[in-house]
């Protein structure tokens, strides 16, 4: 049994597999053998480079940190535009849009407590 990692067409590894006999792998170019000792010690910042693995310069970590970190702000961007979010929230963000609009009376926490309490007999 063999370790193999799969990587893309930029040499970031999208998947391992741990223990496996690689019949149905081993001739594919986008497989790699690794041994168990490097297998176990792969990041996010291995890559394989001409058919080598290595480690990330420090530009590529940061690229790819950088990449991540845009996903995820436009993952994040996507659920509110769903208002897929939490409804704590989107209570939240609803009160404070409503005492912008009523500056002189705003509503308060208490007062939300309040008239939860009322709403379900407690």
């Amino acid at each position: 049994m063999a370790d193999y990692i799969r990587f893309n067409q930029d040499g970031i590894i999208i998947h391992k597999y741990e223990s496996v006999d690689g019949a149905d792998i081993k001739d594919n170019p986008d497989i790699l053998k690794v041994d168990r000792e490097t297998f176990n010690s792969l990041t996010k910042y291995h890559i394989v480079d001409h058919g080598v693995l290595r480690l990330m310069t420090q530009a590529e970590k940061d690229a790819l940190d950088l990449e991540e970190a845009d996903a995820q702000h436009q993952a994040l961007l996507d659920r509110i535009d769903k208002y897929n979010v939490t409804n704590l929230d989107l209570l939240t963000a609803l009160v404070k849009v409503i005492n912008k609009r009523i500056p002189n009376n705003p509503i308060t926490k208490q007062e939300l407590i309040t008239q939860l309490r009322s709403d379900l007999g407690v």
